[in-house]
């Protein structure tokens, strides 16, 4: 019976390797990688991102607007809503998309994820633009009306973070 074993081993360890370890180890590689990129460019997860740039977007406009730049100097706020109709639109897609692995990896293979890192691009510039306006507009309103606003601004600041006291 041990000379049945020895025989087994030594028939395995006499055959030449027929799979190189490199190519298994670059297959390794090549596998991770490709989930790890599947993995960030999931629609599921940019389209996060994308709403939350959107929520962001609406928060600097609202701002722009209670810092006095008028919705005509702006000129956004048909920009602004075509864009939350897109977002609305690509979030509903992505979520039917995301009700199976197929779907979404379908989609995925069908470029929504640049369609959404694209819609991201779009809102960011959105905001930027309005940030840009609003200081602008800030910088162009006398110093008196500008260090009210300051002021305003800080004592609201101080107001949110103002936490009443705990023991520690």
């Amino acid at each position: 019976m041990v000379s049945i074993a020895e025989n087994s081993l030594s028939l395995i360890t006499s055959v030449p390797p027929t799979i190189n370890m490199n190519k298994v180890l670059v297959g390794v590689v090549v596998l991770t990688v490709a989930a790890f990129t599947i993995h960030r460019a999931s629609p599921i997860r940019l389209t996060r991102n994308l709403v939350a740039a959107i929520a962001d977007a609406e928060k600097t406009y609202l701002e722009a607007l209670e810092a006095g730049v008028s919705n005509s100097e702006l000129h956004t706020a048909e920009r602004l809503s075509s864009l939350q109709l897109k977002v609305s639109t690509i979030h509903e897609a992505t979520l039917c998309n995301s009700l199976s692995y197929r779907a979404a990896f379908c989609a995925f293979l069908k470029g929504h994820s640049l369609t959404v890192l694209y819609s991201i691009r779009e809102v960011r510039e959105f905001e930027t633009h309005i940030e840009i306006m609003k200081e602008s507009h800030l910088r162009a309103l006398d110093p008196h009306t500008v260090a009210e606003a300051v002021t305003r601004a800080v004592s609201l600041r101080r107001r949110r973070t103002h936490f009443p006291c705990s023991k520690l």
